[in-house]
């Protein structure tokens, strides 16, 4: 057997490993593709090419063959009865908290448009002094 291969929760890049079978387009995927703009589950544009599925770890024969495969993280969901404002005050702190520590003694631009991401982000970073808002002038828009 050859060595492991554990997948991250989050990839950064994808990764693709072969199948048997020669390399021919894969028809029903590049329609799904096509369709909804990405492939489902580890479908590639090739039948004998699979991308390797996240949070995931496989293992591999000599001939470099999938024996095994399995999930090690599941998504959790338990919804609970909270008001909006419970709800706002902690996506507010949680959010905050993530971009103060993902740009911490960095400096950042920010492009600004009229949608709800730059604005959300513009707001969290509002106290970082190393932040440079940029946005683009339209027709009736501020």
């Amino acid at each position: 057997m050859s060595e492991p291969k554990t997948i991250p929760i989050i990839p950064l890049l994808p990764s693709y490993y072969k199948v048997n079978g020669t390399q021919q387009l894969d028809h029903k995927a590049i329609c799904c593709f096509a369709a909804i703009g990405f492939f489902l589950d580890d479908e590639t544009y090739f039948t004998n090419q699979k991308s390797f599925k996240p949070a995931t770890h496989y293992q591999f024969d000599d001939m470099g063959n999938v024996i095994d495969q399995h999930r090690y993280f599941d998504w959790y969901y338990a919804p609970r009865s909270i008001s909006f404002t419970q709800a706002l005050d902690e996506f507010t702190h949680l959010f905050e908290k993530i971009v103060e520590r993902s740009t911490k003694n960095q400096k950042v631009i920010l492009p600004i448009s009229d949608g709800l991401d730059s604005r959300t982000l513009a707001v969290a970073l509002q106290n970082n002094k190393e932040t440079f808002g940029y946005s683009y002038q339209f027709k009736n828009g501020f």
